[in-house]
């Protein structure tokens, strides 16, 4: 009973005792480690873009094949393909376990927004 009573006489002390513990958990929470993900060896990328206002042509010369000719550098891949209609692009590729690392540098900020 004696944490109760000392609780219940001094109750600034458990707030801030409370708040310190709540502060280092989400602080250990965002500094947590994450070892326990397996890397995988995904066989298939899809991307659905939307361009407003866009007609396919456009949509074709401004994204798909800017996509296109930069994920063709990418080994071992099988086939990769594409459509584009009016405001919208869809696209899909297949690989022989191609690691998901190699997609992260190769399509990064090869489109530009402005």
């Amino acid at each position: 009973m004696k944490i109760y009573e000392s609780a219940v006489r001094k109750p600034i002390s458990t707030v801030l005792i409370f708040l310190m513990v709540m502060i280092l958990g989400i602080f250990s929470l965002s500094n947590l480690a994450i070892d326990m993900y397996p890397e995988m060896d995904m066989p298939t990328i899809s991307v659905i873009t939307t361009y407003e206002g866009a007609n396919a042509a456009d949509i074709e010369t401004n994204v798909t094949r800017v996509l296109e000719d930069n994920l063709n550098t990418v080994d071992n891949l099988k086939d990769i393909t594409s459509k584009s209609s009016d405001n919208f692009r869809s696209f899909r590729s297949n690989s022989n376990g191609v690691p998901t690392s190699m997609w992260r540098p190769t399509t990064s900020g090869m489109l530009s927004t402005g």
